[in-house]
């Protein structure tokens, strides 16, 4: 499956428009079922995953389906990230250098899936290119920021401010994986698309994640982000 003020913000810049579409999946709150689907040259899986967040520094995400993997559970809290495993009764905390790992093996990672790094202020962005209501805004890393991507393009509808795609460049300038935004619905005051598919630029494969359903602003319980619930 981002800070309460740029949530709320009318974006301009294009670095509060990065914002906008980093944060488009959280509210004050969230709560979100939803299914991944990994394909890879080797394998094809399914798993239904249970999400809750809190702004943007606090979020669980928990898997249902399949019954092997049915409680694993990864729970952000700050700059804090742990992996609950139940099969193995045990809390692992994922280090900084373990966010650009795969999660669960698919290809997002768990910089990915709980939205950690705050692109907006670790890219220079700017208007690349305007054509008729699509808008793509490029970034590049700022000096010594600590990044993966080389460059980061996003194209998006300027009139909604709904993502299309965002293309992702290694350090040297290749492209290296594509994210694409489809199946846009309302929900509140936001137009958001249920669909969205990551593919790595150099092989057939993918992992797609469908939202089943989204509910931004709710009540969640403040248990539900407590390491001491981790299992329940």
């Amino acid at each position: 499956m981002m800070t309460l003020a740029l949530i709320l913000l009318t974006p301009g810049t294009p670095a509060e428009i990065v914002a906008r579409i980093e944060n488009l999946y959280r509210g004050r709150t969230a709560h979100a079922i939803a299914r991944m689907e990994i394909q890879t040259e080797a394998w094809h899986r399914t798993l239904k995953l249970e999400m809750w967040s809190r702004g943007r520094d606090t979020a669980r995400i928990v898997i249902l389906a399949p019954p092997k993997e049915r409680g694993v559970t990864t729970l952000q809290l700050g700059d804090v990230i742990w992996n609950y495993i139940p099969r193995l009764r045990r809390r692992i905390k994922i280090t900084e250098g373990m966010l650009a790992e795969s999660w669960m093996g698919s290809h997002f990672t768990y910089d990915d899936m709980v939205k950690e790094t705050r692109i907006e202020s670790l890219y220079v962005f700017r208007i690349l290119e305007r054509r008729g209501d699509t808008l793509v805004l490029a970034g590049l890393p700022r000096e010594d920021a600590p990044v993966v991507w080389g460059k980061i393009v996003y194209t998006l509808l300027e009139s909604s401010l709904v993502p299309l795609r965002v293309d992702y460049y290694d350090e040297e300038g290749d492209l290296a994986r594509v994210m694409t935004f489809s199946d846009v619905r309302k929900v509140k005051d936001r137009r958001i698309p249920f669909r969205l598919r990551l593919r790595p630029a150099d092989r057939d494969e993918y992992t797609e994640v469908v939202y089943e359903k989204l509910e931004l602003d709710v009540p969640i319980p403040s248990r539900m982000f407590s390491p001491q619930a981790l299992g329940d």
